[in-house]
């Protein structure tokens, strides 16, 4: 029996595998709900490890299989008395708090009257195999034609939601075993939540509503945990099914910004690599062609929106599938053809390059060695990863080569009109770029124009003169330059003391809009407003506690980034807290030494 299950399981993927991953994507897009696969329920049960479901009375319908795989079905009460519940118990005392905390409740327990469920793991065959157990569930073809009529389009937009997934689970050879399950239930006290149970991830189960604050759509997490199979052992996280690494990047820069790149890599090949491989590249990016040992392999790219809410990434997801399967233990040359729009102009000669996402395609932050070739304007200034190897002019163009000595997890870069300032500290060297002018945001607003009223006394005054009121000064990024970059510079000889080098020996900090920054290796971006006196900055950013992130802790919290986040990492999310707290922790012990402890008692309060 296992071995005829195989056997049957081959021959869909092998179907699916000739069918090709856009064939499949448009089938997905296409779904359609089956009026012939419509069910009358009553009291179905199933259980997806700790998610367990009870259809109590209504109208199961199927979609139209996928290639022979069926990946979504509809459930609806809409019957007299109709009722379903779904109940899980979270197993850890914090996710129960959790959940209780946007629930009022640590278990969830909810009746509801829809759910739309998508699937690529064996829910759709192990419903349809308890279907026809029972003898007291009929096939209702009527009510599946209203059904279609009222929740294709639900059932469809949901699928082209998790579109990526489906697809890349459809083509895989363990979809039976690492597929996954969703369910978009309307619950009669909770309204629309959802949950999910993905075996590919740390944590199998995740529930949780699409919420939006401050015009941003985004997922809150009620409770995500490990699900019981691989709480018990009984299952396992599957490594990482293959390894990056020797990136060489050659990227190019239009005069209008817009970045074409090639970035070529080394592939190894796991045990568990799959048919189709997923890699990350930020939204504003498009990966036009792929080859793997220079055949050309197919790409699929595009917007799994619900999937990438919950996977809360600044990323998108994108599969490419080589022409041939790769052989575990093998090296393979794989090389993208990308390009976009992932550098946004502020105002006056300012630019940023988009944070947290990736400019090239990677892999899930692997530890890499870089060889960089940008080619740019030659009229701008432009910092990145890695040490200058070589740079030269051609024609309105620069090009500078850069590498990293040793392996770093990602690659950045920026760009702009800068001033520079450069002190050496033993074995290490801190370049600090500052803009030559303010972005429009901080850019004063011109004093008015007074037209003074007519004046009947015995005066000079014409009748309606003007009084001329002087702008007020305008802010400059350049005057603290050299402070700054004493003050960086003595940050990282601190922590260079006590946690040993950095990753790289030269670090370039460039300024960013906002009130954040970030630490790629080697590259920091900075707030523009820590280069600013405090008089200068907006009056939010001039009170005790803002002024004092802004001139004293940001770029030392950025700095302690280079050790925790670039040096050291972890294994999961659950505890990328502490690359915070430590860099954190860092910017306030340089605090104390240069500030003294009443400062960072005040502080810590």
């Amino acid at each position: 029996m296992l071995r005829l299950a195989l056997v049957l399981a081959l021959l869909v993927s092998t179907r699916l595998w000739a069918a090709g991953m856009a064939d499949v994507a448009r089938q997905v897009r296409g779904l359609a709900l089956d009026p012939e696969e419509c069910y009358r329920v009553r009291d179905l049960n199933f259980s997806k490890d700790d998610i367990r479901f009870f259809l109590t009375d209504g109208y199961l319908i199927f979609a139209k299989p996928i290639q022979g795989v069926r990946v979504a079905a509809v459930f609806v009460a809409d019957v007299e008395g109709g009722d379903a519940e779904v109940i899980v118990f979270p197993p850890h005392r914090s996710e129960r708090m959790s959940l209780a905390s946007f629930t009022d409740s640590p278990n969830l327990n909810d009746h509801f009257k829809t759910a739309v469920m998508i699937f690529s793991d064996q829910t759709g065959a192990e419903l349809a195999a308890q279907i026809r157990s029972r003898a007291d569930l009929s096939r209702s073809p009527e009510a599946g034609l209203l059904l279609v009529g009222n929740w294709s389009g639900a059932a469809r937009n949901l699928a082209a939601s998790f579109e990526i997934r489906l697809v890349a689970d459809l083509l895989s050879l363990r979809r039976t075993t690492s597929g996954f399950f969703y369910a978009g239930v309307g619950g009669r006290h909770l309204g629309n939540f959802d949950l999910i149970r993905d075996p590919r991830l740390r944590e199998q189960i995740t529930i949780g509503q699409i919420n939006t604050r401050q015009d941003r759509v985004f997922f809150d997490v009620w409770t995500s945990f490990e699900s019981r199979a691989f709480r018990t052992d009984e299952r396992r996280v599957a490594d990482d099914e293959f390894q990056l690494r020797g990136f060489r990047i050659l990227a190019s820069l239009e005069p209008s910004l817009h970045l074409r790149g090639t970035t070529t890599a080394t592939l190894k090949a796991g045990p568990d690599t799959d048919r189709v491989l997923s890699f990350d590249i930020s939204r504003r990016m498009r990966v036009t062609s792929v080859r793997v040992d220079g055949q050309p392999a197919e790409i699929l790219q595009r917007e799994s929106l619900r999937a990438n809410l919950i996977r809360s990434a600044d990323n998108e997801l994108f599969l490419v599938l080589p022409s041939a399967p790769l052989q575990p233990g093998r090296d393979y040359q794989i090389e993208f053809e990308h390009e976009g729009d992932v550098i946004s102009e502020s105002g006056n000669g300012v630019y940023f390059v988009g944070a947290r996402g990736n400019w090239y395609p990677n892999r899930a932050g692997q530890f890499a060695q870089y060889e960089i070739a940008f080619r740019y304007p030659k009229t701008l200034s432009l910092v990145a990863t890695g040490s200058v190897v070589g740079e030269s002019t051609e024609g309105d163009y620069r090009v500078t080569r850069r590498r990293t000595p040793t392996p770093v997890r990602f690659a950045g870069f920026n760009l702009g009109d800068y001033e520079r300032a450069t002190i050496s500290r033993g074995r290490f060297t801190v370049q600090v770029c500052a803009n030559r002018r303010v972005e429009s945001a901080l850019e004063p607003s011109p004093s008015p124009v007074v037209v003074l009223p007519p004046f009947s006394g015995r005066t000079n005054r014409n009748p309606g003169s003007v009084l001329t009121i002087p702008d007020p000064p305008r802010p400059n990024p350049i005057a603290r330059l050299q402070t700054l970059a004493g003050d960086i510079a003595a940050a990282l000889e601190f922590m260079a003391d006590r946690f040993g080098p950095p990753p790289l020996p030269e670090i370039t900090v460039s300024p960013i809009p906002g009130s954040f920054g970030q630490g790629f290796p080697g590259l920091i971006y900075l707030s523009t407003l820590s280069y600013l006196a405090p008089k200068e900055r907006p009056a939010i950013a001039r009170l005790d506690a803002g002024s004092l992130m802004l001139s004293d802790i940001l770029y030392a919290h950025e700095i302690g980034h280079q050790w925790w986040g670039n040096t050291v990492t972890t294994a999961g999310y659950r505890d990328e807290w502490l690359m915070e707290s430590l860099a954190d922790y860092s910017a306030l012990l340089f605090l104390e030494k240069r500030r003294g402890p009443r400062t960072l008692e005040s502080v810590l309060e």
